[in-house]
């Protein structure tokens, strides 16, 4: 699994270095010139291939009652989040942390891997693993890094009560078990990937994500991290999981930091050694990404594949974009343009990360930058993140949008954190299965382009394994109040001759198609209602 071809894209944007402020006084980006062209005109360029789009952009994290089946749209399913740091994968016992009373317990069995036993050693890797592979979709299973895993699954655990964990540590001094010992005291994440690689016979179909949100430990967790794991301790530790994983399985990918967000990216969320190893690192991703790959240098392998960021955005309109309460049209307006702070430099939020360290926006461009400088090849992925308004169309174009931008911006993976409700849902829906009947978006970037900013509109388009006989391209229109007469200008070689629109629009949450639309010199018009996203097949 996993193995793709890393995309050529066009050149991004150069970034300088710049410093955090705690002020607003930076000046707005300047607005490229805009083409002058009446209208909205589209143009797609199917000759002009970009490179293979990653089938696991469209993921989910493991959730309450996920089936598995292929009626999911999900292609990578990632078991992780808060409850994953206490995991323990002999006894399927986990820890909620500050989410739940401290509680350890059998809610990963009980209600997140289906055809689990809570008894059987081992048998939430199993289910997960075979249920993922036996459904097509690529498992991303969590590994845990902290100090400590939960002994039993008891309940809440007091504050200083170490008899209630066992020891955490990378790599067994001796042979692996195919049962694991349950009363040595300590567990071994070499044997839980010796176990997956080859009791469940899972040897290179299994990525592993190391630990979650490591950078709020000590909040989430403080029962086994009573303080702020330095920057240090922590790429130690990385290091060390991430070469007794690859010394088990050396085809397995691994993903790393997992940070929680913005903050982390920074500075570790102000660790305690952040000023002492900062030096000329612009943040801390900087640090992590070189660390990592002089190690990976010395080992002769890479150590850490995929370089995985949750992205929980901070934008605003009366209220944080991604909260239930976000459902103002100031936040529905809002919720509409915040994708574009993943790529676009004319854009700028309203959030505290603007006003404080507008020169890390956008954040693809920037992450990119320090991928190429500290570790080149090393990928990029998103295994958490969110935009809120799954039950309003604002919804469905935000996460078509983020979608379509992981796609063109060579984003790896990508898993959606929590259900995308029935408008959210609709967004996947449309690049994995707009027809009802398993038809997808394409695989192969194509080049594409508007002739406006993306205020009020967006494109993307692909085709289908490298052949532009079937042309796909996604477009929105982000207005609330007016129809957008899309000009479709397709710029090829081959001449194509009728267009279908599969497509949602506000207050009907469900896809609806179009009757066909007959393509002259492949040229055609399409009228986009306010508050619409759709998905125009072109076939020659």
């Amino acid at each position: 699994m996993h193995r793709f071809h890393k995309l050529i894209l066009p050149s991004l944007i150069m970034l300088t270095a710049c410093s955090d402020s705690n002020s607003e006084s930076g000046q707005e980006p300047e607005v490229p010139p805009l083409v002058e062209e009446s209208g909205f005109v589209y143009t797609l360029k199917p000759d002009k291939k970009v490179g293979e789009i990653s089938p696991y952009i469209y993921g989910m994290n493991l959730r309450k009652e996920f089936s598995h089946t292929s009626a999911d749209y999900s292609t990578l399913v990632r078991l992780g989040g808060n409850r994953l740091t206490g995991y323990n994968w002999e006894n399927n016992a986990s820890n909620a942390g500050s989410d739940w009373h401290h509680s350890s317990d059998s809610h990963i069995p009980n209600q997140m891997v289906k055809g689990s036993d809570t008894n059987v050693p081992g048998s939430v890797a199993s289910a997960f693993v075979s249920n993922c592979l036996d459904n097509g979709q690529a498992p991303l299973f969590t590994i845990p890094m902290c100090y400590y895993v939960a002994a039993d699954k008891k309940g809440e655990v007091a504050e200083g009560d170490m008899s209630r964990w066992l020891q955490n540590k990378p790599v067994k001094p001796s042979a692996f078990s195919q049962v694991p010992d349950l009363t040595d005291g300590v567990v071994y994440a070499d044997e839980c990937i010796n176990f997956i690689a080859n009791v469940c016979g899972a040897k290179g179909r299994v990525a592993y994500s190391l630990d979650n949100e490591p950078d709020l430990w000590q909040s989430t967790h403080p029962r086994i991290c009573q303080t702020h794991i330095s920057c240090k301790d922590f790429l130690d530790r990385t290091i060390d999981y991430a070469k007794a994983i690859k010394n088990v399985d050396s085809e397995a990918e691994i993903y790393g930091f997992a940070s929680f967000g913005y903050s982390g990216y920074s500075t570790f969320s102000s660790a305690p050694d952040w000023n002492s190893v900062k030096g000329n690192y612009r943040w801390f991703i900087d640090y992590y990404l070189d660390r990592v790959q002089k190690a990976s240098d010395l080992h002769g392998a890479r150590l850490v594949n995929v370089l995985d960021l949750h992205w929980y955005p901070e934008a605003k309109g009366d209220n944080r974009i991604n909260q239930s309460t976000a459902n103002t049209d100031k936040d529905r307006k809002a919720r509409l343009q915040a994708p574009r702070s993943l790529w676009d430099e004319s854009y700028r939020e309203d959030s505290w990360i603007a006003q404080q360290s507008n020169c890390k926006l956008p954040l693809i461009p920037n992450v990119r930058q320090s991928i190429d400088r500290y570790a080149p090849g090393t990928k990029l992925a998103f295994t958490e993140f969110n935009y809120g308004g799954y039950e309003d169309i604002t919804g469905t174009i935000a996460l078509a949008e983020v979608l379509g931008i992981f796609g063109k911006y060579d984003v790896y993976a990508a898993c959606h954190w929590g259900d995308p409700g029935t408008y959210g849902n609709l967004a996947y829906r449309l690049y994995r299965d707009y027809d009802g009947a398993g038809s997808r978006y394409g695989d192969t970037l194509v080049e594409s382009s508007l002739n406006k900013t993306w205020v009020n509109s967006s494109v993307f388009a692909s085709v289908e394994d490298g052949n532009g006989a079937r042309l796909h391209a996604v477009v929105s229109n982000k207005s609330f109040e007016e129809t957008i007469e899309a000009k479709i200008r397709i710029d090829s070689g081959r001449e194509y001759r009728e267009a279908e629109v599969y497509y949602v629009t506000d207050g009907m949450a469900r896809i609806q198609k179009s009757s066909k639309i007959e393509i002259k010199n492949n040229r055609f018009t399409y009228s986009l209602p306010p508050l619409s996203v759709a998905h125009i097949v072109i076939t020659h």
